[in-house]
C-alpha cells in the first residue's frame, strides 16, 4: 500500500514561487495547482501550511497508473481529494477529507487507492463537488 502524506513545507504565502498548473473545473472555475511530481515532494504535500489560498491546489503527478492512497498526516485544514487517470477523467472523489492530528502517521485514515490513477488533485474542502467534480468528469490542464 503507498500511502502519501497530503501535505507540504512552503507556507501559502511563498505559493508564488513555485511551479503552478492551471486546473479547470467542470464549471469553468480554474485553481492555480502547485505541482509536484518528486517522491519527496509528494509525501509532503500540504503538510504543515496555516491555509491554501481558495483558488489554489497541489496537483501530484505520479509517474505511471496505479492505486494511490493518501492521507492527511500533519494537514492543519481539511482538503478535498480527487483522483485522476491518464485522460484527466475524475476516477475518485473523497470530500472533506479531515486533517489528521495523531502523533503516528501510522494511525492516520488513508483515502482513496480504489482506482487506478496517475493524477491527485488536492484542494480546499467543499471546492469539488459544488464546482461539478464527480466520478466520470473530465478536468483540464
Amino acid at each position: 500500500m503507498l500511502a502519501l502524506a497530503l501535505g507540504g513545507c512552503a507556507n501559502a504565502d511563498k505559493q508564488d514561487d513555485l511551479a503552478f498548473t492551471v486546473v479547470t473545473l467542470p464549471n469553468g472555475k480554474q485553481i492555480r495547482a502547485e505541482t509536484v511530481y518528486r517522491d519527496l515532494d509528494i509525501t509532503r504535500g500540504l503538510m504543515f501550511r496555516e491555509k491554501l489560498a481558495a483558488d489554489r491546489g497541489m496537483l501530484f503527478l505520479h509517474t505511471k497508473m496505479d492505486k494511490y492512497q493518501y492521507w492527511t498526516y500533519n494537514l492543519k485544514f481539511p482538503v478535498d481529494i480527487v483522483w485522476m487517470d491518464e485522460q484527466h477523467k475524475v476516477v475518485e472523489v473523497y470530500p472533506s477529507a479531515p486533517p489528521c492530528t495523531l502523533k503516528s502517521a501510522r494511525e492516520c485514515t488513508t483515502y482513496g487507492g480504489r482506482h487506478l490513477a496517475r493524477f491527485v488533485l488536492e484542494m480546499n474542502a467543499n471546492t469539488a463537488v459544488p464546482n461539478g467534480i464527480r466520478e466520470g468528469v473530465y478536468l483540464m490542464f
